[in-house]
């Protein structure tokens, strides 16, 4: 016969999901070998991160390594803090020639590349999002155990504050 402790008959834990799992093609896109960088100027954070739009030249103030095209891109701040990961439409080299000739538009990038192409650098179907630096995990932490406390039965019931992530 197996004695079960009086302290663990109200002891509970509740698991909470975490909001926004990067799922199916997103998920897969922080999986891919990350082959380079692009800096970002404020704006075109502000469209990538806050407005989940594609991110286009006009937003890019530099480009770090080598990758070629569909090749996985950290997008950083210009901070250098990455706030997510991207896969690209143009090679290292030829988005280097469309940032420094200031291309803007795909009839202005036909000439120096040598062939049409999109004016998305990385469009939003292929742009994943990581966790925003701004929510910090222990706020996240402390306000879920407060909900747990507030949830939890008043008569002598234990909160368990190991939260599982």
């Amino acid at each position: 016969m197996i004695k079960i402790s009086p302290l663990l008959i109200h002891t509970y834990c509740r698991f909470f999901p975490i909001p926004n799992v990067a799922k199916g093609r997103k998920r897969w896109i922080l999986s891919v070998p990350v082959r380079g960088q692009l800096w970002l100027d404020a704006g075109a954070v502000r469209a990538v991160r806050d407005k989940h739009k594609s991110l286009f030249a006009p937003g890019i103030t530099k480009v770090t390594g080598e990758f070629h095209v569909q090749d996985a891109v950290q997008l950083c701040d210009d901070t250098g803090a990455e706030l997510a990961r991207a896969l690209v439409n143009f090679s290292s080299e030829d988005l280097d020639k469309i940032v420094k000739g200031r291309l803007w538009r795909s009839s202005d990038m036909e000439q120096p590349l040598g062939y049409g192409t999109m004016e998305e650098v990385a469009h939003r179907g292929n742009i994943t999002l990581l966790l925003s630096s701004s929510s910090s995990v222990a706020d996240e932490d402390s306000a879920a155990i407060a909900a747990i406390e507030d949830a939890a039965p008043a008569a002598g019931a234990t909160v368990s504050h190991a939260l599982c992530r």
